[in-house]
């Protein structure tokens, strides 16, 4: 038991890490793990693929018709249905308004892979700067207390 604790605390300092160093230090609106982006949906501008709490998975691949991408526009990431594809251009359709944008091919992120409901409110919580502190201090006080207790 006290080795999986040991291993637990080590991999939420992991995670502290890179979830601060995504939000905090690259200051990107989503979170990289790897080559996995991970975006908090904030609005119901998706529904109902998308509502305000999920998590969106993406991934660096091929898009076609019908798939979800993130992109940037502005300065701001967004995420939108594609609905047509021509030579340069990506028609991209928001499912709340109806409203179609047409974006450039290479302002294109990644494509959605699945989605994980109400992760992006549990993350919300957890990669406020205060929560990452306490999590990252309790996790490692953990470790420095039980070191050398075999």
């Amino acid at each position: 038991m006290k080795v999986f604790l040991k291993i637990l605390a080590i991999i939420l300092i992991i995670i502290v890490c890179l979830l601060g160093y995504s939000k905090y230090i690259k200051k990107i609106d989503y979170i990289e793990i790897f080559d996995y982006k991970i975006v908090l949906i904030n609005n119901n501008n998706m529904s109902p693929r998308l509502k305000k709490g999920d998590a969106g998975i993406f991934k660096v691949k091929d898009y076609n018709v019908g798939d979800i991408v993130m992109y940037k526009s502005y300065g701001i990431t967004n995420i939108r249905e594609i609905t047509e594809i021509k030579e340069d251009k990506v028609f991209l359709k928001e499912n709340y308004t109806g409203g179609v944008d047409s974006v450039e091919k290479s302002t294109i992120i990644a494509t959605m892979n699945s989605k994980i409901s109400y992760l992006g409110t549990i993350i919300n919580v957890i990669t406020n700067k205060y929560t990452l502190i306490l999590i990252g201090f309790l996790s490692a006080a953990y470790l420095f207390a039980t070191a050398g207790r075999g």
